[in-house]
Parts: C-alpha cells; sequence; structure tokens
C-alpha cells in the first residue's frame, strides 16, 4: 500500500509538472508572439525617417551637420546631433538587413534584454529559468507600446550592463578599477547616442542610496565608478553642452505637453492593465517582507515605476527593472509557503533542471517568431507612413521642389522617407524647433483660431494633413483653399489665388 501511495504521490507531482510547464509555456510563447505582433506595427514609428535619413548623411559626409538638413522653415538653425552614434549605426544596419530584418533583429534584441539575459542572470541566484522567462515576456507587453527602432534602445541596453556590473562588483567578482573602467567604457559609447545616459547615473545613485545602510559596499565606494562614468559622458562632440542642451530642453514645459510619448500612459488599456497587474504582485510581495529585496532593487523599481506612471516613455526602462528585480522575490515567496505550494514548487524544481536547454531552446524559438512565424502573418509596415505614402508622392509629383507646404508632424516625418529631396515644414523632432514655433504650429493642426494667420505668415500654399486632424476638417470648410487629394488617410489642399483688384 505505501509503494501504491506513493507511486499515486509521484504521478500527481508528474501531471502537476506537465500541467504547469504546458501552461507557463503556452503563456510564455503567447506573449512573445504578441509582441513580435506589435514590433511588426510599432517598431518604425515616423522618428525612423529622421533618424535614417541623418544616419545616412553622417555615413556619407563622414561629418555631423552644423545645421537642419530636413526643413524649409529653420534651415539655419543649429542642429545638436547627440544621438549621432545610434543613427550612423541603425542607418548602416537598415541599409544591410532591410525593413523586415530591422524589425526582427529589434525584436530579438528586446527578448534578450526583457527575457533571456534577465533569465540567466535569475538562473544564477537559484530562479528557474521558466519563471523569470514568463514574466520577462508579460514585460514585454506594455512595454511593446513604445519600444522601437529608436535610440532609447541603447539606453535599455546601458541600463541593462550597468545593472550586470555592479551587482558583479557588489557582490565581490568585479573590482573597483575594473567597474569603473567599465563603465566609462560603456558611458563614451551610451553618451554617443542617447541622452537617456542620465538615467544611467540615475540609477548609479539608487544603487548608492539602497546600501547608504551597509557597510561593503559602503555608499563612498560608488565615487570612483559614478566619477568614471560621469567623465566619460563628457566624451562627445558638444561635451558638457549636452546637460546644457538637456536642461534647456527640459525647461520647455508647455511644448513638452503636447508630446503624447511624454504623457502618462493610458491605464485603461489592455497592455497598461497587464502593467499594473505585474506591479501590485510587486507591492503584494513587498508587503510579506522586504527583508527578500536589497535597498536598491526596491528603490529601482518603485522609482521607475514613479516615472513610468508620469510619462509612457519611461515604461520601457520600469519593464526591464521589473524583470530583473521581481522573479527571485517570487521565487522566494513561493519557498515561503510550504504546504500550499509545495506541489509548484516541486514542479519548478523539476522544470528547473532543464534550464540549461530552456534558454537555448527560448532563444531558437525567439527567432523563429520575428523572423518567420510573425512576419509572415503580419507585414512589417512604418507606421503612419505607409498609409501616408500616396498623398506624399501626389505632393511631390504635383508641386515643385521650393514651394512652401505645411504638413502635421507625422506627415512632416514620413515625408523625408517619401519624398526625400523635398524640404518639410517640421517633423516629428520636437526638440530641434523653437518652441513657440511648435505651439504655433499644434494649434494650427488642432484648427483652433490663428490658424489662417499661422498659414500666412509662412506663406504657405499647399496643406498636407491626416484627415484624423481637426485642421482637415476647417481647411474643408474654408473658401479660400481648394481640395485636390484626397484619400482613406490625408488630404491635400491647395490655396486658392487671391483675385485681384
Amino acid at each position: 500500500m505505501k509503494r501504491r501511495g506513493r507511486w499515486l504521490e509521484d504521478g500527481e507531482q508528474v501531471f502537476l509538472t506537465v500541467a504547469l510547464a504546458t501552461a507557463l509555456l503556452w503563456l510564455l510563447l503567447r506573449a512573445l508572439a504578441f509582441f513580435c505582433a506589435q514590433m511588426t506595427d510599432h517598431a518604425l514609428t515616423p522618428d525612423w525617417a529622421w533618424l535614417y535619413r541623418a544616419g545616412l548623411y553622417l555615413l556619407e559626409a563622414r561629418r555631423l551637420p552644423a545645421t537642419d538638413l530636413f526643413s524649409w522653415t529653420h534651415p539655419d538653425r543649429e542642429w545638436v546631433l547627440y544621438q549621432w552614434l545610434f543613427e550612423a549605426g541603425s542607418a548602416a544596419a537598415y541599409q544591410w538587413l532591410g525593413r523586415a530584418g530591422a524589425v526582427a533583429g529589434l525584436s530579438l534584441l528586446a527578448i534578450a534584454l526583457y527575457v533571456l539575459v534577465p533569465a540567466w542572470h535569475a538562473r544564477r541566484r537559484g530562479v528557474p529559468v521558466l519563471l523569470t522567462a514568463v514574466l520577462g515576456s508579460l514585460v514585454l507587453v506594455p512595454v511593446g507600446v513604445n519600444f522601437g527602432l529608436r535610440p532609447m534602445a541603447v539606453t535599455t541596453a546601458g541600463l541593462l550592463v550597468q545593472y550586470l556590473l555592479v551587482t558583479r562588483w557588489r557582490e565581490g567578482g568585479l573590482g573597483t578599477p575594473a567597474l569603473a573602467a567599465c563603465l566609462a567604457g560603456l558611458y563614451v559609447v551610451w553618451a554617443n547616442a542617447h541622452l537617456g545616459v542620465v538615467l544611467g547615473l540615475l540609477s548609479l545613485g539608487l544603487f548608492a542610496l539602497g546600501d547608504a545602510r551597509q557597510r561593503h559596499p559602503a555608499p563612498r565606494a560608488y565615487a570612483a565608478p559614478a566619477l568614471a562614468a560621469f567623465g566619460a559622458t563628457l566624451v562627445n562632440p558638444y561635451g558638457p553642452g549636452i546637460y546644457v542642451y538637456l536642461a534647456g530642453l527640459s525647461l520647455k514645459t508647455p511644448m513638452n505637453r503636447q508630446i503624447s510619448e511624454l504623457a502618462p500612459p493610458d491605464m485603461g488599456s489592455a497592455p497598461f492593465v497587464l502593467a499594473g497587474a505585474l506591479l501590485i504582485l510587486f507591492l503584494l510581495d513587498l508587503l510579506r517582507g522586504r527583508r527578500g529585496y536589497a535597498g536598491h532593487e526596491i528603490l529601482h523599481l518603485l522609482v521607475f515605476a514613479a516615472l513610468a506612471a508620469l510619462s509612457l516613455r519611461m515604461v520601457v526602462w520600469a519593464g526591464l527593472f521589473y524583470v530583473l528585480v521581481v522573479p527571485a522575490g517570487l521565487w522566494r515567496a513561493v519557498q515561503a509557503y510550504p504546504h500550499h505550494l509545495a506541489g509548484i514548487r516541486a514542479a519548478l524544481a523539476m522544470l528547473a533542471r532543464a534550464d540549461r536547454v530552456l534558454l537555448p531552446a527560448l532563444a531558437l524559438a525567439a527567432l523563429a517568431l520575428a523572423t518567420w512565424v510573425v512576419p509572415l502573418e503580419r507585414p512589417v509596415r512604418i507606421a503612419h507612413c505607409d498609409d501616408l505614402r500616396p498623398a506624399i508622392r501626389y505632393l511631390d509629383t504635383t508641386y515643385p521642389r521650393d514651394i512652401r507646404w505645411f504638413s502635421d508632424e507625422v506627415a512632416g516625418s514620413c515625408a523625408l522617407l517619401h519624398a526625400p529631396d523635398r524640404p518639410v515644414f517640421g517633423d516629428t523632432r520636437f526638440d530641434f524647433y523653437p518652441q513657440d514655433f511648435v505651439l504655433d504650429w499644434f494649434a494650427a493642426i488642432k484648427g483652433r483660431d490663428g490658424w489662417r494667420a499661422f498659414l500666412d505668415d509662412w506663406d504657405v500654399a499647399v496643406v498636407l494633413v491626416s484627415t484624423r486632424r481637426p485642421l482637415a476638417a476647417a481647411l474643408r470648410a474654408d473658401s479660400g483653399y481648394v481640395v485636390v487629394h484626397e484619400d482613406r488617410h490625408a488630404v491635400v489642399v491647395e490655396r486658392r489665388p487671391v483675385a485681384g483688384p
């Protein structure tokens, strides 16, 4: 009877393990497939147009532009191209890989940053790979709303590399001089690719603050690595000027309020309902007892979650720290409840025996999803630009190059791809244009009082604007303009000549 009872218990445990593995793998692959599908639609945003064009210029001219290359409204304005390294590198990769290849590569990079590397990191601490991988794949759902082929991907990679380096140093596996040297090299690249380098310095500060009560490493031990990192940020074409530029940009509050990416995320949408649920899961585990979390882990997660609640852009980095911090905490919680979760703990422990095989298998699955399965069902798009292409091509083939034409910021950016030889009124480089210009421009796009005067001030002869913009309706209703082209996505309107006396 004892043998029979033991056999039944073993059979139940095997069944539970198989069922748990099936459920977790299904959830993991489903989330990864959803993320890769998001990337086919959102990875290439209208921003990519000017990033790509700037990168091509850098590759061909092999020097930084002194003034604007793209607009007819501000051709003599100084252009601080602080992310030149990303633009040149991504343009070269895009030329080599093509549209689909670039998005597939970006998708694989994101899966590595949020799933594979965190799973490897957590496995070194005894956390089953499958647990971390599932959490990472779920985090990718809200992250995918704002993750794209943009310089912010460099900051994501920089934050991850720095986190791993500092963690290894805190554990005694890396000396302080070696850490300082590694951070210096990292920050030289980072500071020439994205202003998100300041988030790296913030992360170092959170590490030091979290260790404020520790004897080893004491907060003063962070001084040399932090100084090396900060000093390396000055190795760029503009030197300390990048901080002056960033400070000036942050003070343009009225303009920044108009930028959707800087607004809070829509917490009612499905991806951010999931993000809220994941955060609640962490908070419940934290309330259970914070002893399992280091001070810097709590600070990283809470600070970046608070920033993400204020700005959609920060969701990308809040998600990264979530998957670096939470899996180990949840694994400790499972182990702390031997009676209620004994079967699940045993099932996860049994699955952990396959961890060495599971990580390469996940990498292969991600490769298949990103390069084969999803692209077969969903062609890769440049968001909005593919829709606006017919209207832009109509304008480009109908009117001379020097005509003064007006567009919203999205159409302006997309024109840099579809009509590359035609200067634009403006595009999504909001940090480049003067604040007053941007505010008046947005007011005109919204059809507010004064839009006619704004167009007249710039002597605009032709307008190309998305049909969803209020200005489109205002132009149709104005007898001073005539519609010359219209499709489902955009309208082209020409100003009627003023009758003589």
